[in-house]
């Protein structure tokens, strides 16, 4: 279950799983669980090895011998550079804090108080999502690890899905339009939920195409009037078992930009009470400012009437 944004190609858990880390009861145990180091980009590679001297006042020794034996970083299976770790175990620039045992990080410390320019590692900043680059994208995961159950429960008690949590990193890796385009992927059938329809048209350009469940091809307008006359007539609305995949042509069958949607809907009629659940795909364009250019959307339009019977 992917969404493609750009060159990106993101794990649909990014936008259902709910994460926040709970420092309090993990103690930082990513940083010191696991087989490898942080993986490393090139570019930080050189911009550690050039400020290690800054860094290394918010080391702790074992650290810093581990670094005068061994160097701050070793290649892994992929010959990509990762953090040494300090008797396989923690990473090397791991010190733990004396008032509660966290283990905390020496480069992020050391960026927290003006040392460097620099944070640490975007891998550990974009932690639980993992990421690899291919030769024409680069794919989003979230990374499943028991030792983050807390941060799932604190998550879920927030209700604050993972793309949300990492907005700092997320943005910091791939910038702020990125990001933007995250939420516009999950919030348009947010809006419709909750029935903030403004946003929802508000996010849609003003020559937008709509190819409704009857086949007929609308305006904007039209459009409006629709989704309108959904909320009128129909009350507490879910849309679950949402999946995102990338939109594709219809020649090659390759990547367009667009986005396919599937779920299900449930809902109730306002009059009757009467209670529908149906299946939904739709099919979504965007044009260069972000904004939705085209929806073509399918489910059984014809079940509903006869349930209304």
């Amino acid at each position: 279950m992917l969404v493609e944004i750009n060159d990106k190609i993101i794990s649909t858990e990014v936008f259902s799983e709910e994460f926040v880390c709970d420092l309090s009861k993990c103690k930082g145990a990513c940083c010191v669980e696991g087989d490898g180091g942080a993986p490393l980009k090139e570019s930080e590679r050189v911009l550690i090895e050039n400020n290690l001297d800054k860094i290394k006042p918010f080391m702790n020794q074992k650290g810093i011998d581990t670094i005068e034996k061994n160097g701050f970083f070793y290649e892994d299976e992929e010959d990509l550079p990762a953090t040494q770790l300090v008797n396989k175990k923690e990473c090397v620039f791991v010190y733990f804090n004396k008032k509660n045992n966290h283990a905390m990080c020496s480069i992020e410390s050391a960026f927290k108080e003006g040392a460097i320019s620099f944070n640490k590692p975007i891998s550990c900043h974009l932690y639980p999502i993992r990421t690899k680059d291919f030769n024409e994208f680069t794919a989003l995961n979230y990374e499943r690890w028991n030792i983050c159950s807390p941060a799932c429960d604190l998550g879920a008690s927030l209700k604050l899905p993972v793309y949300k949590f990492l907005k700092e990193p997320l943005t910091r890796a791939y910038g702020e339009d990125f990001y933007k385009e995250l939420e516009k992927v999950d919030a348009e059938f947010n809006y419709f939920e909750n029935g903030d329809l403004q946003s929802m048209f508000d996010g849609a350009s003003e020559d937008l195409i709509w190819s409704s469940p009857q086949g007929d091809s609308l305006t904007k307008s039209q459009w409006m009037e629709g989704m309108k006359g959904w909320h009128g007539a129909f009350e507490n609305f879910k849309f679950t078992n949402r999946q995102y995949y990338p939109g594709v042509d219809d020649t090659e069958f390759l990547p367009d930009g667009g986005v396919r949607s599937y779920g299900v809907w449930t809902y109730n009629h306002k009059e009757t009470g009467t209670e529908f659940e149906t299946s939904y795909y739709s099919v979504q364009q965007f044009n260069e400012e972000g904004k939705t250019a085209f929806i073509s959307e399918f489910f059984d339009f014809g079940s509903i009437m006869l349930g209304l019977q």
